[in-house]
């Protein structure tokens, strides 16, 4: 038995369909970016040192004679060595090595014919000191992919040394997908060999669209405004490998590889400050203005959107930040589609974090003013939740700690992160305190650390509580004007304010201290043994009467509500009125307010207890009860004129009324709304000024 050997066979047919190349803008230029690729290698190849200057690559534009005239092809002719023998023999295998020191995986031709219907080559080159031409139709189909074969010397009216390709047509997978326009083509061919432009290494390429062309090294240099290299190396160690997340390089900025540590890995970065009308787009980054590039064989092969991890957009509003990472290591370790790295999990996200880190260094000057903004965000944040004060005295440390880009609402949910692990953290503390028998150093400092923080709580409790009042008055300040959802001219009603300093329809149980804003009126009313807000008579006095006093405080032993020879208990009266209401009328119940109040007062007389909604008596009610009543109403005219021939005298400020009723005994105060809201805010004025709050 004979033994023989036989090669493999390749169904291209197959390959094609499994080529990994989704249909998408981005991905229908990959074809011409690897046809451009191999000009350039070709230019290198005939050239050497000298591609630069003497290499020229033109990209023609081929559109539709439609009125669209949208891009159907391209037309790629360079001046390089052509396809000579080896080259002809490496186009007809597909994983040639051919080109693998140089980065080439022999299957880039497999995406032109996943992309474009009809392919053509022509080349001129030389042999033996003499000049050949060749050209051919390249299919997509079973057998015979290369065909229209014309081959032979040349008689001198073929095209001089170099190779034409013609991709014409786009797939119906791809067809729609190629961007239409001159400036958005060349602006994807410079974004995809920045490497090779920025170190300089590009031939003359011009893109021509009709009578309209333009170097693209020329253009490329027209929006570089700065470019500085520079060297570093890392250390890692092997894991499985991850894909490259844009998130990941905020998290692994400073790598800590605890693993065993291999051979250092060299690599270059070069910062570009780019027009932002270079940036690169589409995409998992798409809109990002900044890019990291990892890059091999001076192609870019990973693409990452920086904008998150940087906290940054434009830098100075017209330039971009690209980074581009090179070195022999990225070169040994991309995949054959040169759309991915190899690497181990720990090197991927070494390089990530080393490579951030170094383009954080450069940036540090915009870095910094963003982490200014972020600063004053972080006070306001403070300034209105005063629980947080614990963070003013490390504010530098706490902005440090969290992303560049975060917004205002991931900076307050950190601080609730903060001061909850702060919490958990002295609880701890408080109870090693609480299990320590003896009072040592150490329990000393733990003591002393714990003083620190509930006198911190106590300050933000009270700042909170603090600012609170300070949006309670504001609020009020809006209700005192028109109301602003009504189309006319028209105050809120009594009710709005009524609701504001305590629910209505409520009663000393149903509340606690924080559900009411009594402070308003004046600070005493806290102090009450039972209140009713909205209620009816017959429902807390026994008195069949359906009137409902705004408010009615009830004390027993309250000494802020007494002279100094009073021993009896009081009853307090508050009473709102509509801002701005001008329609009073003497001797009117419902338009005359003092009438109303002494209505209100001869209603308790007629009654002789009070009591709460279950039955419970509070309050008995005698001759000697005293009772005060709050009037709060706008000194309009209709109001003067209904209290002509009382015997009433101004406040200091002749913002309010005092008037002292004999029948029924009463003192009945009359307050404007100007009045309320400036004694509020005078009252508590120092707390603002501590806590900053009067600025504005």
């Amino acid at each position: 038995m004979t033994k023989v050997s036989e090669n493999l066979e390749s169904n291209i047919v197959g390959r094609v369909a499994r080529y990994p190349l989704a249909a998408n803008e981005n991905n229908s230029l990959i074809p011409l970016f690897e046809a451009i690729h191999n000009s350039i290698h070709a230019i290198q190849d005939l050239h050497g040192d000298n591609a630069p200057s003497k290499g020229r690559i033109e990209i023609s534009i081929v559109r539709h004679d439609d009125e669209d005239a949208a891009i159907k092809g391209f037309t790629i002719l360079d001046n390089g060595v052509g396809l000579n023998v080896d080259n002809y023999k490496a186009f007809r295998t597909p994983d040639s090595l051919h080109k693998f020191e140089r980065g080439g995986k022999g299957i880039g031709r497999l995406g032109w014919l996943k992309v474009f219907e009809n392919i053509s080559i022509r080349s001129g080159y030389e042999h033996d000191k003499q000049k050949y031409f060749r050209s051919f139709d390249f299919l997509l189909t079973e057998d015979g992919q290369i065909s229209n074969i014309v081959h032979g010397l040349s008689n001198g009216q073929q095209p001089a040394q170099g190779t034409e390709i013609q991709l014409v047509g786009f797939t119906s997978n791809f067809s729609g997908k190629c961007p239409k326009e001159f400036d958005k083509v060349a602006k994807k061919i410079v974004a995809h060999f920045i490497p090779l432009f920025a170190s300089k290494a590009a031939p003359s390429m011009l893109l021509i669209d009709g009578a309209e062309s333009e170097d693209l090294r020329d253009f490329f240099e027209k929006h570089i405004v700065e470019q500085i290299d520079q060297d570093f190396e890392i250390k890692t160690s092997s894991e499985k490998a991850d894909d490259v997340d844009e998130d990941e390089l905020e998290e692994d900025d400073e790598v800590e590889n605890k693993s065993e540590l291999q051979e250092p890995i060299k690599l270059q970065i070069k910062h570009l400050k780019c027009h932002k009308s270079i940036r690169p787009k589409g995409g998992k980054g798409k809109g990002s203005y900044n890019w990291l590039f990892l890059c091999a064989h001076d192609r870019s092969v990973v693409e990452i959107p920086l904008d998150q991890a940087l906290g940054l957009k434009t830098l100075d509003d017209e330039y971009i930040y690209i980074g581009c990472v090179s070195g022999d290591y990225l070169n040994e370790h991309v995949n054959q589609e040169r759309t991915a790295f190899t690497f181990v999990a720990d090197v991927q996200k070494a390089i990530n974090g080393a490579a951030v880190k170094n383009l954080k260094d450069h940036l540090s000057s915009y870095i910094q003013e963003i982490k200014e903004i972020k600063k004053v965000v972080a006070r306001s944040i403070i300034d209105k939740n005063p629980q947080f004060l614990f963070l003013k005295g490390e504010i530098d440390q706490f902005i440090d700690g969290i992303k560049n880009n975060a917004n205002e609402e991931e900076i307050k949910l950190e601080m609730f992160r903060r001061r909850m692990r702060r919490n958990k953290q002295f609880s701890h503390v408080n109870a090693e305190i609480k299990k320590s028998k003896d009072f040592s150093e150490e329990i000393k400092q733990k003591v002393d650390s714990y003083k620190g923080f509930l006198e911190e709580e106590k300050k933000g409790a009270l700042a909170e509580y603090v600012l609170k009042r300070k949006s309670v008055l504001e609020l009020l300040d809006r209700l005192l004007g028109y109301n602003q959802e009504q189309d006319e001219e028209k105050h809120y009603l009594e009710n709005a304010v009524h609701s504001l300093i305590c629910p209505m329809k409520k009663d000393a149980h149903d509340l606690e201290f924080e559900d009411h804003n009594l402070w308003i009126v004046d600070d005493r009313l806290a102090f009450f043994d039972y209140f009713t807000s909205d209620k009816r008579y017959k429902d807390f006095v026994d008195v069949d009467s359906e009137d409902r006093p705004d408010l009615s405080f009830f004390y027993n032993s309250c000494f802020a509500w007494r002279r100094p020879s009073d021993h009896t208990d009081s009853i307090v009266i508050v009473e709102f009125k509509r801002p701005g209401r001008d329609d009073y009328q003497r001797g009117d119940k419902h338009k005359d307010p003092i009438m109303q109040a002494c209505s209100y007062i001869e209603n308790f007389k007629s009654g002789n207890t009070i009591k709460d909604k279950s039955g419970k008596v509070i309050s008995g009610i005698t001759e000697g009860t005293t009772f005060h009543c709050f009037i709060v109403a706008d000194l309009t005219k209709s109001l003067m004129t209904t209290l002509q021939g009382m015997s009433y005298h101004h406040t200091p400020d002749k913002a309010g009324l005092v008037i002292h009723s004999q029948h029924p005994q009463a003192l009945i105060e009359v307050i404007s709304y100007e009045k309320l809201l400036k004694d509020a805010s005078t009252r508590n004025a120092v707390f603002f000024e501590k806590l900053g709050l009067l600025q504005g």
